[in-house]
């Protein structure tokens, strides 16, 4: 059996790619006390904290984004019984979400070293690990909905990829369950989701796996059933209609973000040729190098890298306008990267276990602002990330 130092020496890329990923966690732990928000922030750590000092979830506090908050009751009730005081709260809320971040890392590592290899599978985990909202790093209904996700979509599909996919299966459809309880945008995505996992047993799967994936399944989706219905029983009907009443008023679920996306009445701001120009350029320059230069498309990370970089420090005049959209074409290229590596085996199943959803999680429904008409979903951002 050959010693760790001679595995290292045989793949040294898997040895830069650890390295880039403990990197990434390292500068993520550093900027964890910085740069606190007063606003959204304060309030993901403030609905938890109320709980334990009395106030009575979905009577007290009717908003949705609260459903989040009982997933923070516990460690914050552990946090007071330690600390004996409140100080420090909000940071201890975003350890937590430092710690929710590496499982996704690891989720997403366990998943790539299948497919792509060690040496991929790193670089793949160190990009999920620096993932933020926003740059709010706490836990929140925003970002519990996008790990929830992304947990259930790398267990199941990692799942799939073995013989017997049953507890990988079982542990994605209770990440998908929180997804949906955080986010309940997502209502409209995991079933749908859950239907594509089915008939990937029936159709692509031999019969022992069929089984095993349907207990699964079947195992995930009770347990989810079992935790949230005495949770609605608890609530009632009445609170079920104020909390909806509620919710509606705010605006959230009025009508999905793809309906406001009204260009004929908003109007273009100056420099939105350039962003559509900028957006079609990666898409096509991507599409070129990655036909001409397969060997060589690695080089194309550490270039997007010090644009990136440059564009958000301000050193590109127009850059801020461009980056985003930068991003918002590399999920588009997934089905183009499959389509001229029709060789890849794995191909299909990322398109259909991975990319699908990412995409059709995106434009969630999301509430309409007077000072902000067009609103995408923004858990859906995150799902691109994982195609």
């Amino acid at each position: 059996m050959p010693t760790i130092w001679a595995r290292l020496r045989q793949e040294p890329l898997a040895v830069l790619a650890a390295v880039c990923w403990l990197i990434a966690a390292i500068c993520l732990r550093y900027r964890l006390p910085y740069g606190v928000s007063h606003g959204d922030e304060a309030f993901y750590s403030a609905v938890p904290y109320s709980i334990l000092l009395g106030n009575r979830p979905y009577i007290d506090e009717l908003s949705i984004t609260q459903n989040a908050s009982m997933f923070l009751v516990p460690f914050f009730w552990l946090y007071l019984l330690i600390n004996k005081t409140a100080d420090g709260i909000i940071l201890f809320n975003r350890y937590l979400y430092f710690g929710y971040a590496l499982v996704c890392s690891a989720l997403a590592f366990r998943f790539g070293r299948l497919v792509v290899g060690t040496a991929a599978a790193g670089c793949v985990a160190a990009l999920v690990v620096t993932f933020s909202y926003a740059n709010l790093l706490a836990l929140s209904y925003n970002t519990c909905g996008a790990f929830g996700f992304f947990c259930g979509v790398m267990c199941s599909v990692t799942g799939l990829l073995r013989p017997r996919p049953g507890p990988l299966l079982l542990a994605g459809c209770l990440f998908l369950a929180s997804a949906v309880f955080s986010y309940p945008g997502l209502v409209l995505v995991a079933p749908l989701y859950v239907l594509t996992l089915l008939a990937w047993l029936y159709w692509e799967m031999p019969r022992a796996s069929l089984r095993s994936g349907l207990i699964g399944l079947g195992a995930g989706m009770a347990v989810g059933v079992a935790l949230l219905l005495p949770l609605a029983v608890w609530i009632g009907q009445s609170g079920l209609q104020r909390l909806f009443a509620y919710t509606h008023g705010l605006g959230y679920g009025s009508t999905s973000a793809l309906a406001k996306l009204n260009f004929f009445r908003l109007g273009f701001p100056p420099y939105w040729g350039s962003v559509i120009a900028s957006l079609a350029a990666v898409f096509v320059a991507l599409s070129v190098l990655c036909w001409l230069l397969p060997r060589w498309v690695w080089l194309l990370a550490p270039a997007f890298a010090i644009f990136f970089f440059y564009g958000y420090t301000g050193g590109i005049p127009i850059a801020n306008n461009v980056v985003a959209p930068c991003l918002m074409a590399l999920p588009a290229l997934a089905p183009v990267c499959v389509a001229l590596n029709r060789q890849w085996r794995y191909g299909r199943t990322l398109l259909a276990l991975v990319w699908a959803p990412s995409s059709a999680a995106r434009p969630n429904p999301a509430r309409t602002l007077a000072a902000r008409p067009v609103r995408i979903g923004s858990v859906g951002r995150s799902r691109c990330a994982a195609a």
